[in-house]
Order: C-alpha cells, then structure tokens, then sequence
C-alpha cells in the first residue's frame, strides 16, 4: 500500500513539473510577436509607464490594432504619411486577435517593473586638463554646434566639418582658419577623396523619412556634380578598393527610417552602380578590416535600430560577400558606435561596441548604457 501511495505521489509530482513547465500563452505570443524582426527584448529592461504609454501603442500599431489617442502618422506631412503606408509598417488589417493582444499586454505589463535599477554614480574624476592644452577653434560666427559630419584628415593635418547649414567646410589647424567652403542641398555627413576626385554624401532629411532625398555628389571644377541615384537618408559612407583592382567602391549606409539598406556603389560616369549587401535600416557605420586572416578585406557593420546588431560581411570572392550576424542587442539598447582593435593582442580583430542612444520611445537613463568588448576567439 505505501509502495502504491508514493508510486501515484511521484505521478503527480511528475504532472505537475509538465505543467509548470509549460510556458503561458503571453509567454508563447511574447516570444512569436516580438521577436519576429528583432531579438526579444528583456521586459525589465523597460519600466511600466514606457511599456505602457510609448511602446505597447506602437506595437499594437505595427500589428493594425489601433490604441486610443495614439497615432502612428501624427506630425507627418501627407507626401511622408503616404511613403510610410507603402512600407506596410502599420498593415490595415490586425495579424492578430484583439483577445491575444490584450493577453500579451497583460503579460508585458505584469513582468514591468515600476523603474529601472539606478547606476552607481562614477567617481568624482579631475576636470582639470593635465597633459593637454585645449584650443578652442571657431568654424563660424553662428552660436550653436549643429555639426552633423567631423573628421581628422591625417595627410595635410586638416579637418572636415559639415553642418546643419549644408556647408562643408575644411579647418587647417597650421594656418588655423577655414581654407575651403563647399555649398551643398542638404547636410553633408561624409566627405571622400581618392585619385578621381572629392566625393560628398548629403543626407536628404536629417529627420526620420521615408522619402529617397539624398545625394552622393562630385566635386569638380570649383561645382558639384550630383550623381544620378536618389540616396534613403545616407548616414555614412566608405570609399574603399575592396578587391584590389585599382578602383574605388563605395559603402553607403543608407540609414532609412522604417526601410533602408547599404549598398556597395561603384561609379560610372554620371551615375552609380550599386548592390544592395543588407537590405534593412538602421546601418550607421561600415568599415573595411580583414577579420578571419584570409587576406581578404571583409565589410563590418553595425546596425543601430530596430534588429541592433554587428554583422560581418565576408569577402569570399572579389565583390562577393556572405553577411552574417556575429553580435545582436536587445532592440532597446541604442548602440550608437563601434571600434575594431586587437584588444587582447592575439593576432586577430575583436569589436568594441558603445550603447547610449536614448531617443525614440524610451527616453529613460538606462543602466545598460555603456562600452563592452567583444573577442575574436575563432
């Protein structure tokens, strides 16, 4: 009798670890709903209050649910709203029951905490500059900094500015002044040179859009020569010989807003040659580094909205290359920039990522916030 007693005990033991082993439905609809262009976000990295008020009305946006007083076109001019509805970011029709929205509202809002873990404060450090001397340079006489492009140029000690008046101006740190003024239609966010010339990269609308306004342009003859392919918001570009024949490609990363890619361009003549390497938005970085010592120039780089991650494009033949995703963060971690450096001095590339972006719809100190290293351990 006691042998049959503990045999039933354990069945039950045994049926309820099935059972508690089975995930719920929020869990189940959590995981297929929000990991369907991204990773899952951890819901504590958020508090109630964002969840609640800025990203669950969004979310229910993208899946045509519709929240009160929440509109996903407000702000925007009808040219923009009609762009961002041929994305089909917002579908007219729900893909998913309003009975398994509001079980996975529940299951978000129930895990939120009520704020976010505070960060130690760093320690009180000297402001007192020590081994440098701090020079201030004046590139014009409007108040403000609104630089939206800054580069060191290492042959001539120069540096190259654009700003939000469309000007792109080159600094000479021995003569201490401007030398050079370029004009252009918008923001210049990059300037290239090689042996064909100067090449600058404006970015349409500085703003989300949806709308192809930017240009990549020649300067020649004292004007610029504006190539004919329209540019989604370009944020960055790489000019490169990736594959040693003698001319120059050109990385563009298409930052986009709800679409966007980066594209591999050569030119040809008065226009561009292109191939889309990543079709998605967000891309605001690119560099050339060869990362599996195969003596081949591979393409890294990191996308910075929506699916955040680092992927490495790799050469496998000329102009050829195989993307893959070697990192991803959480969709609200807002990575902003990355390094590649032998940090560990063991012959090989590693990455150092920053995340502190803190814009969009989760405007709250994030104690996730900061610089991570990633080794190259192939």
């Amino acid at each position: 009798m006691l042998k049959r007693l503990i045999a039933v005990f354990c069945v039950f033991i045994s049926l309820q670890s099935c059972q508690t082993d089975e995930p719920s439905k929020g869990e189940v609809l959590f995981n297929q709903q929000c990991a369907r262009c991204h990773i899952a976000p951890d819901i504590k990295d958020l508090p109630y209050d964002i969840w609640e008020k800025n990203i669950l009305p969004d979310m229910g946006a993208r899946m045509g649910l519709q929240t009160p007083d929440y509109d996903p076109y407000k702000g925007y001019s009808y040219e923009e709203t009609l762009a961002m509805m041929a994305t089909n970011t917002y579908p007219k029709k729900p893909v998913i029951t309003n009975e398994d929205w509001n079980t996975l509202k529940e299951y978000i809002l129930s895990r939120a905490p009520d704020s976010l873990r505070r960060t130690e404060p760093l320690p009180k450090l000297s402001m007192e500059l020590e081994k440098f001397d701090a020079v201030p340079v004046r590139l014009d006489n409007n108040p403000g900094s609104l630089i939206t492009y800054l580069e060191y140029m290492n042959d001539g000690d120069k540096m190259a500015i654009g700003d939000i008046q469309n000007q792109l101006r080159i600094y000479d740190f021995e003569k201490d002044t401007i030398t050079r003024t370029i004009t252009a239609s918008s923001p210049v966010i990059a300037y290239n040179r090689n042996k064909d010339g100067e090449y600058l990269t404006e970015i349409g609308r500085l703003n989300p859009s949806e709308i192809s306004s930017g240009k990549f342009s020649v300067f020649k003859d004292d004007s610029l020569q504006v190539l004919k392919e329209k540019l989604h918001r370009p944020v960055h570009t790489l000019a490169k010989d990736l594959d040693d024949d003698g001319d120059t490609e050109f990385i563009i990363s298409e930052f986009g807003h709800f679409t966007g890619k980066t594209s591999l361009f050569r030119r040809v003549d008065d226009s561009l040659s292109g191939t889309t390497l990543l079709f998605q938005p967000g891309t605001i970085r690119v560099v050339a580094e060869d990362m599996n010592n195969d003596g081949k120039q591979n393409l890294i780089a990191l996308t910075s909205q929506g699916d955040e991650n680092i992927t490495i494009l790799y050469q496998d033949a000329p102009l050829e290359f195989r993307a893959e995703k070697v990192i991803r963060f959480s969709p609200v971690y807002g990575t902003s920039w990355f390094e590649i450096m032998d940090y560990d001095n063991d012959g090989d590339m590693d990455i150092a990522t920053v995340q502190g972006d803190n814009a969009d719809k989760s405007q709250v100190p994030k104690p996730y916030h900061g610089f991570r290293i990633y080794l190259n351990d192939r």
